[in-house]
């Protein structure tokens, strides 16, 4: 693998591992004492940053990073923490980020010159079944995968293991 890469995947990575700490401090700061609009925030935000290093991010004028992490989650995860991170994604990409129909339906039911009368489904991410305590694991686990990444990489690119 060429210098290049290598220094973007380490950008990546350092990029990642700040955001799942990010996700961490939300989640550690979540009381179930608070009212819901702040829970719900809470959780919004930790999805909202957990997710960002598996989606299509900037990678500079000069591609000084990579687009996504580099991860082979089958290998480093559990099946309980791929179920988590899949359900968290998808929550990221069906009703936090956007709005998919399935989510937040919506419909108009009747209607006259002055006024209709609309049938909706709410989403509410508190009525998500989201395990925090295995999220905020989840979130530590890849923060420290991100790390190792940075040390192997910094490691080959000190050495000089990463000229073409």
């Amino acid at each position: 693998m060429g210098e290049a890469k290598m220094e973007a995947q380490f950008s990546r990575a350092h990029i990642s591992k700040r955001d799942f700490e990010e996700a961490q401090d939300y989640l550690r700061a979540f009381r179930d004492e608070y009212p819901d609009s702040v829970k719900r925030a809470l959780l919004v935000a930790a999805t909202v940053s957990y997710a960002r290093p598996f989606t299509e991010n900037d990678p500079g004028d000069k591609r000084q990073s990579t687009a996504t992490l580099a991860i082979r989650l089958k290998k480093l995860l559990t099946p309980e923490e791929i179920s988590l991170h899949e359900k968290l994604i998808a929550i990221r990409h069906e009703a936090v980020a956007h709005s998919a129909y399935l989510k937040k339906a919506a419909k108009r039911v009747s209607g006259v010159d002055s006024g209709f009368l609309v049938k909706a489904k709410p989403y509410d991410i508190l009525a998500e079944p989201i395990d925090r305590q295995l999220f905020l694991a989840l979130s530590t686990k890849l923060a420290n995968h991100c790390f190792d990444s940075m040390y192997a990489l910094n490691k080959k690119l000190s050495s000089g293991a990463g000229e073409p």
